[in-house]
C-alpha cells in the first residue's frame, strides 16, 4: 500500500524477513534499535518476534497509524515516539545500534517547510550542500547518522536512483568516508512490482576499518538467501556511481588505464541539444498534417525519437523520405519571423486551437517555454551538427552522421568537429569495446533500464579515433541495416580503432564489462 501524501511504501513482509535474516548474519546482536517512520512497525515486530535486540524505539508522524503500531510491538520493549523523526531526534540522549526501515520518499516539492528546514539543518550539521535534499530518503539517512553508535548500523531499503544520481554523489562520498562496510543488495525480482520505483536495500556499517569496501550482491528474490552475483570495491574509492560496484577492482583498474590512452569527445567536437519544441506534438507534423494545413513552406526535417534510425549510423534524406512515406511525424514547424499575414487561414486555426490547450491545467500558449516567446509558436533554432549523438539508449548508443539541414530535438546532442576531424570516422571509430563499455559505466538508468549520458558525461568519453576508409563505413552501415550482432560490429570496429593497442585479453575484458553493467539495469 502507499500513501501518496506521506511518501510512504509499506514494506512487503518478504523484505522485512530477509532484512531480519541480514542482520542476524552480519551483525553482532544490537542492544538498542530504532525505525524511524515506523508506520505499523513491521520491522520492530519482526526482530522481536526473534528475541534480537533489548530495547527498541518506534518513531512515526501519522496518528493514524500509532494504535496499529502498539499492538503489533511489546510494549514492554518499545517506546512509541507520536512525532516527525527529524524533530523527534532533536531530542534524543541515546544512540541506536541499529536504525532499520523504509525511509519515506517525498519529493522536494511536496515536503512539509519545517521538514525542509530542519534537512538543510542537518546539511549543515555536517558540512554538507543543502541541495543534496531533493527527496525525504536524504535527510532520514543523515538524521540516523545523528544518532548512531560508535559501531552502530544503518539498513534501510532506498530508491535505486540514490546508487547513481548526480545530486546524491556528495551524500555517497560522506557515506564512504564514515563507514568502512557498505553492501548493496538487488534482487532480479522487484521490491514493489507495483509501482515503478526500482528499489534496493543499503546496509552501512563499520567493521573493517583496515581495509574499507563496498559490496555489490544480487539475488534472484527476496526468499533467497544465496547470492547469484556478489563483487567487491577496495581500490577504487570513493566509487562516483555505486551501481558501478557489480564490476571488480581489476575491472575498473582497466577502465582508468585504457580510458588515459584516448583522447575524450570533448577535444574532437564541441557539442550542444538539439531544439526544445516545449510541444512536440503541436510543432512536429506528419506528412499528410502539413498538407492539410498548407504550411510546406515552412517545415524542416527534424528526428525526434532515436527508433527512427534504430538501423542506420546515418541519416539523410532517403531515411527522412522513408519515414515520411511511412507517416512518421518529422516535420518541424519553424515560422520564427513568420508573419500570421503571410500564414494559410489552415495554419493560423490549427495554432489558435493548439494554443489553447490545457496541460497541466495551463494552456501550451502560457506553459513556461511557450510563453517567453513572441509569438508563443516561435520556436527558437539551435544550430544543427554534422553529427548527433541521443543521450539514451536500451541495448546500444546511437551516433549518426547527418546532413546540417537536418535537426534534431533535445533527445541528441549534436556534435560540432573541429576541422581535422572526419565526422564519419569518428562515428565509426565510437562503435569500440572501450567507448561502448564506458557509456555503461558513465551513464546513468533509470525504471525500464534505459541508460542516459548527460553532457558533461558524453563528453569524458574516450574515443581511438582514427582515420577510417569510407568503404569501412559504409560496411558498417550495412551492418546496421542487417540488424548484425553488436559482437560482430564490435569485432569489425576493434580491428580498425583499438588494433595492437589493446591486447585481445583486455578487449574481451572490455566486453565483459559493457555485459555485467547491462544486466545490472535490466534488472
Amino acid at each position: 500500500m502507499f500513501e501518496k501524501a506521506s511518501g510512504t511504501y509499506y514494506t512487503p513482509e518478504r523484505t522485512v524477513q530477509f532484512m531480519c535474516d541480514y542482520i542476524a548474519k552480519y551483525m553482532i546482536t544490537p542492544e538498542s534499535i530504532l525505525e524511524p517512520s515506523a508506520g505499523d512497525g513491521r520491522f520492530i515486530s519482526a526482530l522481536q518476534r526473534r528475541n534480537y535486540g533489548e530495547s527498541f524505539t518506534a518513531v512515526e508522524y501519522d496518528s493514524g497509524k500509532i494504535e496499529e503500531l502498539k499492538k503489533r510491538t511489546d510494549s514492554r520493549l518499545t517506546c512509541v515516539i507520536h512525532e516527525d523523526f527529524l524533530q523527534a531526534i532533536k531530542n534524543f540522549k541515546n544512540v541506536y545500534d541499529l536504525v532499520i526501515g523504509n525511509p519515506p520518499y517525498i519529493n522536494i516539492k511536496s515536503m512539509d517547510k519545517s521538514f525542509l528546514k530542519e534537512a538543510r539543518a542537518l546539511c549543515n550539521y555536517y558540512a554538507l550542500s543543502t541541495s543534496l535534499i531533493k527527496n525525504s530518503w536524504v535527510a532520514f539517512i543523515l538524521g540516523s547518522m545523528k544518532i548512531l553508535s560508535k559501531d552502530g548500523c544503518i539498513f534501510f531499503v532506498l530508491p535505486m536512483e540514490f546508487l547513481q544520481v548526480k545530486y546524491a554523489q556528495e551524500l555517497r562520498k560522506f557515506l564512504e568516508n564514515n563507514f568502512d562496510t557498505i553492501h548493496i543488495l538487488t534482487f532480479k525480482e522487484k521490491m514493489f512490482p507495483e509501482i515503478e520505483q526500482n528499489t534496493c536495500l543499503v546496509y552501512l556499517a563499520n567493521k573493517d576499518r583496515k581495509s574499507p569496501y563496498i559490496c555489490y550482491k544480487q539475488y534472484e528474490n527476496l526468499s533467497s538467501r544465496d547470492t547469484v552475483y556478489e563483487s567487491q570495491i577496495r581500490r577504487n574509492k570513493p566509487l562516483e556511481k555505486w551501481t558501478n560496484a557489480v564490476l571488480s577492482d581489476a575491472d575498473i583498474d582497466l577502465l582508468k588505464s585504457l580510458t588515459e590512452r584516448y583522447k575524450p569527445v570533448s577535444e574532437f567536437a564541441s557539442s550542444r541539444p538539439g531544439i526544445v519544441t516545449g510541444a512536440n506534438r503541436i510543432f512536429i507534423l506528419n506528412r499528410s498534417e502539413v498538407d492539410k494545413l498548407r504550411c510546406g513552406r515552412f517545415v524542416k526535417p527534424i528526428i525526434s525519437k532515436a527508433a527512427m534510425v534504430r538501423k542506420s549510423i546515418k541519416i539523410d534524406y532517403d531515411l527522412v523520405h522513408r519515414l515520411s512515406d511511412a507517416g512518421e511525424k518529422l516535420f518541424f514547424l519553424d515560422l520564427n519571423g513568420i508573419s500570421e499575414n503571410d500564414m494559410p487561414w489552415e495554419l493560423i486555426q490549427y495554432l489558435k486551437k493548439s494554443g489553447s490547450i490545457r496541460r497541466n491545467n495551463i494552456e501550451i500558449r502560457n506553459s513556461y517555454k511557450c510563453s517567453r516567446r513572441n509569438p508563443w509558436y516561435a520556436v527558437p533554432i539551435t544550430r544543427s551538427g554534422a553529427a548527433v549523438f541521443f543521450k539514451r539508449y536500451d541495448s546500444i548508443p546511437r551516433i549518426s552522421i547527418k546532413p546540417e539541414e537536418i535537426f534534431t530535438t533535445d533527445i541528441a546532442y549534436n556534435l560540432f568537429f573541429k576541422e581535422e576531424i572526419n565526422p564519419a570516422s569518428f562515428v565509426f571509430s565510437f562503435y569500440n569495446s572501450l567507448t561502448l563499455a564506458l557509456c555503461e559505466y558513465s551513464g546513468r538508468y533509470y525504471a525500464g533500464g534505459v541508460l542516459e549520458l548527460i553532457p558533461g558525461e558524453f563528453k569524458q568519453l574516450s574515443i581511438p579515433y582514427s582515420y577510417i576508409r569510407s568503404e569501412d563505413v559504409q560496411e558498417l552501415e550495412g551492418m546496421f541495416q542487417n540488424a548484425s550482432s553488436i559482437e560482430n560490429i564490435l569485432n569489425f570496429v576493434d580491428k580498425r580503432t583499438l588494433g595492437d593497442n589493446i591486447s585481445q585479453d583486455d578487449i574481451l575484458q572490455l566486453r565483459a564489462i559493457r555485459e555485467k553493467l547491462i544486466s545490472r539495469r535490466k534488472l
